[in-house]
């Protein structure tokens, strides 16, 4: 089943935190400035696709060889060839990032800096890494289903992506827990990246999202609710959106941890709690707010999932579940969809 999973989508967008984290451990970071956007690195779609045939005909070729009796060296040999073609038409779509550069900006008091030549390595370790610590940044879940508890540890089958690296594994804890978390950082000034699930409810990018209403009318982009912003039982006679669980849409694969956003900005009403959030979105200033969205507290714990957070800000309970043994599930019950 697992290997069916893979085969399936062998290759898509995103990934996890821990896959991220170990990167920038590994090979550190660059300015954007230093190495532009090129246009599949923001349409991916047919970059993936030639991708996603290559890695089916290699895993063929691996398979093939391993039935044919082929030794551990001829099969290292073979994926060495097709990972040079991998590395190849990766560097074609989105270019290689040089192994030194020179970063030269104006700081806050306009005054001229120039930093290099310096290794992408160097200057994570040097001029990032004593602000943010990708290893300071604990990843915890809320997965609602019943096979999982809270307050237990978990990772995957095929998840890692770095050889060598840190495996990645999940916290798992109540979703109330990850809000009342994100309030807190951000009221400490340190923003909280965040995965959620998104529904063919906001299938237009342009207009907003609401459940409590039954409009079939457009919304500003700006306000994200827990709701619907169409009303399929209206249009269509049959109500697909609201007849599954959280944990339920998992189960049955109808949804899936598929956009993560940056929390800048919390609300809180008369007694303190959280009403609504500030979003730093990835559709670009002409989505929002130049942006920004607002989401409400209803629409975080119905929808997310993941949260990326300083460990200073997690109560030690959370994070002495890290010192478990992880529980390790099947790739094919992941919460993402590859």
């Amino acid at each position: 089943m697992n290997i069916y999973f893979c085969r399936q989508k062998p290759i898509s967008d995103g990934g996890f935190w821990h896959i991220l984290a170990n990167l920038v451990n590994k090979h550190g970071l660059m300015p954007k400035k230093n190495f532009s956007e090129y246009y599949n690195s923001s349409y991916t779609s047919k970059m993936n696709d030639v991708l996603g045939s290559m890695l089916r005909q290699y895993a063929k070729a691996i398979r093939d060889l391993v039935a044919k009796g082929g030794c551990d060296e001829d099969i290292d040999n073979l994926i060495q060839d097709q990972m040079s073609n991998i590395y190849r038409v990766v560097g074609i779509c989105l270019g290689i990032p040089s192994e030194t550069f020179t970063w030269s900006y104006y700081d806050k008091d306009k005054a001229f800096k120039s930093i290099g030549p310096v290794t992408p390595k160097e200057f994570y370790e040097k001029h990032v890494k004593p602000f943010f610590n990708v290893d300071d940044k604990v990843c915890l879940v809320s997965d609602p289903r019943p096979t999982f508890e809270f307050g237990k540890l978990f990772t995957m089958d095929y998840i890692n992506d770095v050889v060598g690296a840190k495996n990645c594994i999940f916290n798992n804890q109540p979703v109330e827990l990850l809000l009342d978390l994100t309030a807190k950082s951000i009221k400490e000034g340190e923003a909280v990246l965040s995965s959620c699930e998104l529904s063919r409810k906001y299938s237009s990018w342009r207009h907003g999202m609401h459940l409590k209403t039954s409009m079939c009318v457009p919304l500003p982009l700006t306000d994200w609710d827990a709701g619907l912003k169409y009303d399929f039982k209206l249009l269509l006679g049959v109500d697909i959106e609201t007849t599954l669980s959280k944990a339920d849409r998992f189960l049955y694969r109808e949804r899936s941890m598929a956009h993560t956003m940056i929390f800048t900005g919390v609300k809180t009403n008369d007694d303190g709690e959280v009403s609504k959030l500030r979003a730093e979105n990835s559709w670009g200033e002409d989505c929002g707010d130049k942006g920004y969205i607002t989401m409400t507290a209803e629409f975080f714990k119905e929808f997310t999932i993941e949260l990326v957070i300083d460990r200073k800000f997690v109560p030690k309970e959370v994070l002495e579940v890290f010192e478990q043994k992880p529980a390790v599930i099947p790739r094919w019950y992941s919460l993402a969809s590859r």
